[in-house]
C-alpha cells in the first residue's frame, strides 16, 4: 500500500539487459509504466509486487509464465514470469488491450 511505486518501477531500469536490445528494452519499460498507469492499474501492481515479495521470502514456486501476461516487459522484469517479451516480439497490447 505505501510502496513508492514510481521509484520502484524506475529501479527496475537498472535491471534492463545491457545488450543488442538495451534501448528497446528501455523504451518498453517506460512505455509499460504509463499504459498501467493511464489504466488504473497501479494498486493492482503493487499488490502483485507485494505477493511475489512474499513468494521470494517463503521460497514459495510460481509459474515460469502463462497466457498474455506473458507480453508484459514490466511484469518480466518484477518477476511475476519468465518470458522476455522484447527479445520475442511480444506487443503490450496482447495483454493492455486499448
Amino acid at each position: 500500500k505505501y510502496l513508492d511505486l514510481d521509484g520502484y518501477l524506475v529501479g527496475l531500469s537498472a535491471q534492463v539487459e545491457q545488450d543488442e536490445l538495451f534501448e528497446q528494452r528501455l523504451a518498453r519499460l517506460h512505455q509499460e509504466i504509463e499504459l498501467f498507469k493511464s489504466k488504473g492499474l497501479a494498486p493492482i501492481l503493487r499488490v502483485l509486487i507485494y505477493v511475489l515479495d512474499r513468494f521470494r521470502e517463503t521460497n514459495t514456486l510460481w509459474g515460469v509464465g502463462r497466457g498474455s501476461s506473458c507480453s508484459s516487459y514490466l511484469l518480466y522484469l518484477v518477476g511475476l514470469h519468465e518470458v522476455d517479451p522484447v527479445r520475442y516480439e511480444i506487443k503490450i497490447t496482447d495483454f493492455l488491450k486499448d
